[in-house]
């Protein structure tokens, strides 16, 4: 049956039930019908693993051509400044009590209706006005080096330039510390956590997000190294089948090391059915006086 998506006592619950959606995002957003696996979703939608969420304790929405929003934004909580579409932000909030912080896709900024009110759209991620710092005479940090002298993965987690959170983490682009130390057309984005400088730099050809889910030790190996794509289990026992932030696992880049290089692509899930056990009957007996 549909989900419920309101609480009963009106308090705020996170929510982590896997639910049925065109992807990751679709299902979350939407607060899709809760599921245990693909076939317990519709035609067109399957069964996934969400980002934690408000569902269940907030009305229902329903997106008209919904776009992704902006990447960083203001609020208590990652979820908070998520679901409520909190105030764009580079690296600070207007409101004392709230951090900058990277959040998940999301929908900020599309046209939706909601099961208690009418068409609404949460607050369109305006073009950032934050003023352009004060030419100083302190140097723009270098480009940022793409390899460590160890070969040792080192989590990274500096801010990056690029023209969306995700150009900058999966470019590896320069180090900032605000839209100033940036060229044209990129800004300094807070990144999710990454491999940048253990690893070689890379330059996409027309780049594409990957798939939501996939294999690996930990989320962030899984979406560095295009993990296996996956629904809910692996072929190696050692990983698991994790949701990952948004990616370009499958589309084409050079790096400073080495040919161009293709991920590997998403495919179609194709996880088979078990074949129908043709165990042979013994053969007749011929016994003879």
């Amino acid at each position: 049956p549909a989900t419920t998506t309101t609480s009963g006592s009106g308090e705020l619950v996170i929510n982590k039930q896997a639910r049925c959606g065109s992807s990751e995002l679709d299902a979350r957003e939407s607060c899709g019908n809760t599921c245990a696996h693909n076939g317990d979703c519709p035609s067109g939608k399957w069964c996934w693993g969400v980002h934690p969420n408000y569902c269940g304790s907030i009305p229902q929405r329903t997106y008209t051509n919904p776009v992704q929003g902006s990447w960083t934004r203001c609020g208590k909580t990652e979820i908070d400044a998520r679901t409520f579409c909190g105030e764009p932000c580079t690296w600070q909030c207007s409101d004392p009590e709230e951090s900058c912080v990277t959040i998940h896709s999301n929908y900020c900024g599309s046209e939706f209706t909601s099961d208690d009110g009418p068409t609404t759209t949460t607050e369109a991620p305006p073009v950032t006005t934050t003023e352009a710092p004060p030419v100083t005479t302190t140097e723009a940090p270098p480009a940022t080096t793409t390899t460590s002298g160890s070969g040792e993965l080192v989590i990274n987690k500096q801010a990056r330039c690029g023209s969306s959170e995700l150009d900058a983490r999966e470019s590896c682009g320069n180090t900032c510390a605000h839209n100033g130390d940036c060229p044209s057309g990129k800004w300094c984005w807070g990144v999710h956590p990454n491999y940048c400088g253990s690893i070689p730099q890379r330059t996409y050809t027309n780049p594409v997000q990957g798939s939501w889910t996939r294999c690996g030790k930990t989320e962030i190996d899984a979406r560095t190294f295009c993990g296996e794509p996956c629904t809910w289990q692996c072929s190696d026992p050692e990983e698991s089948c994790v949701t990952i932030h948004s990616n370009y696992c499958g589309s084409e880049f050079t790096s400073d090391d080495g040919p161009t290089t293709t991920t590997e692509a998403p495919p179609v899930t194709t996880t088979e059915a078990p074949p129908v056990t043709t165990t042979e009957a013994p053969p007749a007996t011929t016994t003879t006086s």
